[in-house]
């Protein structure tokens, strides 16, 4: 089984993205590589957790200096997203194993990157309740988790029909992180030395 550097994490905003990610990297070598972002930072967020967050200019200037390619920003709502390839191919020569969150229409740019040695994760809810639940727990209004909800859906179409999608993990109010974390080691997530 050939190992991968770099784990790209798909699905909708609730599943356990970020929980799973935080568990991952308690494995040698294995970090996080979140995005950059000019939008303000969530109560429940940390900077250089979930992203980077970053103003408007010093996101336009991450652009101009060529970390972040014009090709990779995404736009939603009045702000935009985007990773950095140079910072994640310096951490890639010094050993480490990337995992990323990041959006269904993202993948192919990440396959062109990294080839072979990314591992595509599509991770999707066990019915919508579970997401619901757990946008609620983050204090969203009603109005927001119903177009969440909606965007979920569309997402998990994009996944379904993704041919570049290696793994899916159906995630159930009874699935833990360990055993997610387990089953990524065995499907070829490089250990540290």
């Amino acid at each position: 089984m050939k190992e991968c550097r770099c784990v790209l994490l798909c699905g909708p905003s609730g599943i356990g993205k970020t929980t799973l990610i935080d568990n991952l990297v308690k494995i040698p070598n294995v970090v996080r590589l979140p995005a950059y972002t000019d939008r303000p930072v969530r109560s429940y967020e940390r900077n250089g957790r979930e992203y980077f967050f970053v103003s408007p200019i010093e996101f336009a200037k991450l652009v101009t200096a060529g970390d972040i390619s014009p090709e990779d920003i995404r736009r939603f709502g009045d702000y935009s997203f985007g990773f950095s390839h140079s910072l994640a191919r310096r951490l890639i020569r010094t050993g480490k194993t990337l995992v990323v969150e990041a959006f269904c229409k993202e993948i192919a740019a990440w396959r062109a990157q990294y080839g072979e040695a990314l591992l595509v994760v599509a991770m999707f809810p066990a019915d919508k309740a579970i997401l619901r639940q757990r946008l609620i727990e983050r204090g969203h209004s009603s109005e927001f988790i119903e177009m969440r909800l909606q965007q979920a859906i569309r997402e998990i179409g994009d996944l379904t029909n993704n041919s570049s999608v290696n793994l899916t993990l159906n995630i159930n109010s009874d699935t833990t992180t360990d055993e997610l974390v387990d089953i990524l080691l065995q499907s070829g997530l490089r250990r540290g030395a």
